[in-house]
């Protein structure tokens, strides 16, 4: 069986530069134990100003020594190493190209010294081996380094000669200053007692004993390196899943919505060609008036002109009365005028608004499933030497927490955190340690028992918490079957089912809902929103003389009136201290039952501060005053919705779905 060749040994990609892709050519190495070529660094570091430049590969800051890339240090290992397999090809291959490395005639070699670690031509082997200082060297001709069995040789190397003392070998080590020296530097600038010197060869064995105990050790964690590359590729390959799994929905909810859109477009032309044939038959009943009295009046006028013209005295005195009457009427200004906004066309696109609203989805979460996630977490808890095993375990509180608190910041993962609604027994301030265990408050890992994630220092709160912040829509109803969301512990006392279906601790969604009024977990509105509406007051009554376009039959309107004097923001206000300008709004309703439902469910949302707010006036510009707070009002009797008046059919159901979005039903 063939022994490989020490070339066949060392793979080219140890042996070459990954900036240039070629060997070596005198190589740095950088502190991070990645090397390059010097020419090839020295590109590299003026492509980057400063006086410090990432490392092409790991890109972790490197300082730039005084003299440059000069001054980084040379990687003798590599060097040799480039040296041996390049002299080993050569020998092995026959090629031309090396000379006796001992005269200088530059005749080519026929051997190698081991010792020496020269090449030497026939010449210099004879004299080689009969000088007395050599002649017990062992020396190897080209055909048998080319067996193989003699690899050896080609690493044999002298050790390099001191910077500070020519013709000085670096032989010795300097234990106190970590570096190796030569027989001058030990006699001169390493004599004294401070410094404890010895032979390099000694040194060599034990850092070559201290290299080879710590290399196994390493394994544990490439490891869990690779099992971190294979979790990534499966996220990766989740992610796509995802990915796809949101278009397609992306694709359904347009879908959903083009076909939405196009229905209520449906109904809006059909409401225009309604309007369009009211209006065309009340101008078209205008026109004929208007041409029945234009044909009476020039009949009244001809058969004036004729009577005065051709009619005897006593006829015309019989119809003077009469004609004189008329003709007066006639030279009156005209009464009527035309009705310039029967050509006006208004669409109302409020009602495709809010179906839109209601139909399109706040967002989807397409998550890992709870399976899914354990079996990835599984991956990195097997390899990982300082991971968690089960149990509780010692942890150090990430922030000072009283028991009072609404939130706490929560440890999900290095260096992140999430606000929950804990409910905690004792005060814990930073840095406290304690014990975490399923229902207890989660904790930062201490450094002397660190973990990887709050998923293994606490198993519970932290699946919870993954529903918390960003449920699937498979996990989210399994883990409310055991758990609260809020404080993520097991349900124990009364358990409060809100009307969007999600279970909490009655106690915490109590204290929650003192936060927002909102579910915590999907937004909807419970109970009532209380806004920031100032002080004002709120006034209606019944208008027993005018109707409103589109309820004539209600025969009454119903007007509303509000007042709000100017004052000061407080804390609740955009700009607290701030003075404010205060407003007088007046708006209508019809007054039948409807129109009475509105009102009452107006009262409701103006006590629970929801109608005004203070923030800028769309219509005039103004900041820091009263404005409309998304409640829409019919401030005009007429004119249509462009005007903010009537007629307007969907009027009324539109505000009680506004109403309702604020919680008053």
């Amino acid at each position: 069986m063939a022994t490989a060749s020490f070339t066949e040994k060392v793979s080219d990609d140890f042996i070459q530069c990954t900036i240039c892709c070629y060997s070596f050519k005198n190589p740095k190495v950088l502190p991070c134990l990645h090397t390059f070529c010097e020419h090839c660094l020295r590109e590299w570091v003026q492509k980057n100003d400063g006086d410090t430049f990432p490392c092409p590969i790991c890109r972790e800051q490197v300082s730039l020594p005084k003299h440059g890339v000069e001054g980084l240090k040379d990687n003798f290992f590599l060097a040799s190493l480039v040296k041996a397999v390049t002299e080993d090809h050569k020998v092995r291959h026959g090629q031309d190209g090396l000379l006796c490395t001992t005269c200088e005639e530059g005749k080519p070699a026929t051997s190698r010294c081991s010792e020496c670690a020269e090449f030497l031509c026939e010449s210099c082997e004879s004299a080689h081996r009969l000088q007395r200082a050599t002649k017990g060297h062992t020396l190897f001709t080209f055909e048998e380094l080319k067996t193989g069995k003699y690899d050896g040789v080609f690493r044999t190397r002298k050790a390099p000669p001191c910077s500070k003392h020519s013709g000085e070998i670096l032989k010795l080590y300097c234990r106190t200053c970590e570096t190796p020296i030569c027989n001058e530097c030990a006699l001169f600038e390493h004599r004294d007692s401070q410094h404890d010197y010895t032979r390099i060869e000694e040194v060599a064995t034990e850092k070559r004993n201290t290299i080879l105990h710590l290399t196994p050790q390493s394994q544990a964690r490439m490891q869990f390196i690779q099992s971190t590359e294979d979790v990534q590729n499966r996220l990766k390959e989740q992610l796509q899943i995802h990915t796809e799994g949101a278009r397609q929905n992306v694709h359904k909810t347009v879908q959903t919505l083009i076909a939405l859109v196009k229905e209520e477009g449906e109904r809006l032309l059909s409401c225009i060609d309604s309007e369009e044939t009211m209006r065309k038959k009340q101008i078209e009943a205008e026109i004929e008036g208007a041409q029945i009295s234009l044909a009476s009046a020039k009949s009244t006028c001809e058969f004036a002109e004729t009577l005065a013209r051709e009619g005897g005295d006593y006829e015309v005195v019989s119809f003077s009365q009469d004609l004189t009457a008329r003709l007066n009427e006639l030279t009156k200004p005209p009464a009527d005028t035309v009705d310039l906004k029967l050509a006006n066309i208004t669409v109302d696109y409020s009602v495709m608004g809010l179906k839109l609203k209601q139909n399109i989805p706040p967002s989807i979460q397409n998550s890992l499933s709870r399976t899914r996630e354990r079996e990835l977490r599984s991956l990195l808890k097997r390899t990982s030497s300082t991971g968690a095993g089960h149990g509780p375990k010692q942890t150090r509180a990430l922030a000072t927490v009283s028991r009072t608190a609404p939130a706490i910041p929560v440890y999900p993962g290095p260096g992140k955190s999430t606000p929950v609604y804990p409910h905690p027994t004792p005060n814990y301030s930073s840095g406290h340690l304690s014990h975490t265990y399923p229902g207890a408050i989660p904790m930062q890992p201490s450094p002397s028992q660190s973990v990887s994630s709050l998923r293994q220092a606490h198993p519970t709160s932290s699946q919870n918490i993954s529903s918390f912040s960003s449920p699937s829509s498979a996990s989210k109803n399994s883990d409310q079957a055991d758990t609260c969301p809020i404080c993520l512990c097991d349900f124990t006392g009364t358990v409060t089912t809100t009307p969007c279906k999600h279970k909490f601790c009655a106690d915490c969604l109590k204290s929650a809902l003192k936060l927002s009024g909102q579910c915590p977990i999907c937004k909807s509105v419970i109970g009532l929103l209380k806004g920031d509406q100032p002080r004002g007051t709120m006034t209606d009554r019944i208008d027993y003389l005018n109707t409103l376009p589109g309820y004539e039959y209600s025969r009454y309107t119903i007007e509303i009136h509000y007042y709000f004097p100017d004052g000061v923001q407080g804390s609740e206000h955009p700009n607290p201290g701030k003075p404010y300008t205060g407003t007088s709004q007046t708006a209508y309703l019809p007054d039948n039952a409807e129109g009475r439902e509105v009102l009452k469910l107006l009262k409701r949302a103006f006590d629970s501060h929801l109608v005004f707010t203070i923030g800028t006036s769309a219509t005039t510009g103004q900041t820091d005053t009263v404005v409309w707070n998304d409640i829409h009002h019919k401030t005009n009797r007429f004119g249509g919705p462009n005007s903010y008046g009537y007629p307007d059919p969907q009027y009324l159901t539109r505000v009680k779905e506004q109403l309702a979005a604020k919680g008053i039903k």
